[in-house]
């Protein structure tokens, strides 16, 4: 007698058990790929602090070397290291300074002044 697929219950067809495998392959893919985008958030958010550690660092030494900095521009501690190094430097004396006179400045010609105040056409002018 021939056999009903009916009632034949414990056989599997070929397409469920493929079905059944790529439902498991993306389901698998889909959980390596959630675990590996939170490890690779994870090493950027620690990378992130390193760099943020590294820039508080950079700027707290900026801010030492800038506040040194502006200590050895002072008159007092410029004299200082002048004394250390044997410059011989000192103060100008009132003879050595030179004090320059600034030139006044010249007039205008008349017919510059008619020109710039549009009495005299363009071509007239020298």
């Amino acid at each position: 007698m021939a056999k009903n697929r009916k009632s034949d219950a414990g056989a599997m067809r070929p397409g469920t058990v493929v079905r059944a495998f790529l439902l498991c392959a993306v389901i698998i893919g889909a959980g390596l790929g959630y675990v590996w985008q939170k490890n690779l958030i994870y090493e950027l958010g620690q990378q992130r602090l390193a760099k943020e550690l590294t820039l508080r660092q950079l700027r707290d030494s900026n801010d030492k070397l800038r506040h040194q900095y502006q200590g050895m521009l002072l008159p007092k501690s410029l004299e200082e290291r002048a004394r250390e190094l044997k410059l011989g430097l000192g103060p100008a004396l009132p003879t050595q300074i030179l004090r320059l006179t600034e030139p006044a400045a010249e007039a205008p010609t008349p017919t510059e002044q008619q020109f710039a105040a549009g009495r005299l056409p363009r071509t007239a002018a020298p």
